[in-house]
């Protein structure tokens, strides 16, 4: 006869179980338990791409959602500052592209998501992974991983995410970036003088305080 009843049974965690596990451990210290309910919140576009070579990724402050979609209007005075590459090398190991895809969010998250406390990022994307993941805020596989970090980084912030997707031919900045395609971003950005001020190390995830 079992030692235990059957309803005190001991029972293994998955991977999956364990890891939202240690997501809520390491996200509620840094939650102060208030939630505001904003009539509206400041708006920020941000654009990402991966490849082989690196991780590009974008952002600018726009005043509605509509705006936000016409990045080439913006990208003409855009600051380099608010633009970055990573080495891939740097940012991961091997990985498939959809992990790819998902660590240039979670690094510009990682860079700049101190300026966004309170605001509503809107995250274009060519990868139908990473929308997934931003909507059901869980995704299969390795990726679930980065998402997990950059949905604390939000959490502990209050950033609201919305995620749409467009196409690669949509995408062309952060695509340049990520594949360190200076030719291009001449043509699109111009005033864009030093390109060294575009690469950075990659953003290093935080731990429980």
């Amino acid at each position: 006869m079992s030692k235990f009843p059957a309803r005190y049974a001991l029972r293994r965690l998955s991977s999956d179980a364990r890891e939202d596990l240690t997501w809520w451990r390491d996200t509620l210290p840094f939650y102060n338990g208030i939630h505001l309910f904003a009539q509206s919140r400041p708006l920020v576009a941000l654009y990402t791409d991966a490849s082989d070579t690196g991780l590009g990724l974008f952002y600018f402050a726009t005043s509605t959602r509509d705006q936000a979609k016409e990045w080439r209007s913006n990208s003409p005075s855009l600051p380099i500052s608010q633009a970055a590459i990573i080495h891939a090398s740097q940012a991961y190991g091997p990985a498939h592209i959809n992990t790819k895809e998902v660590s240039a969010i979670l690094q510009a998250f990682l860079l700049f998501a101190h300026q966004w406390a309170h605001y509503e990022v809107l995250v274009f994307t060519d990868s139908s992974t990473a929308l997934s993941g931003l909507s059901k805020q869980a995704l299969r596989g390795p990726a679930h991983r980065p998402l997990l970090q950059l949905l604390s980084i939000a959490a502990s912030l209050d950033i609201l995410i919305a995620a749409y997707w467009l196409s690669s031919s949509e995408n062309l900045l952060a695509d340049a970036l990520s594949r360190f395609d200076f030719r291009t971003l001449a043509n699109l950005c111009p005033h864009w003088q030093d390109y060294s001020a575009l690469i950075r190390p990659p953003g290093l995830p935080r731990g429980p305080s």
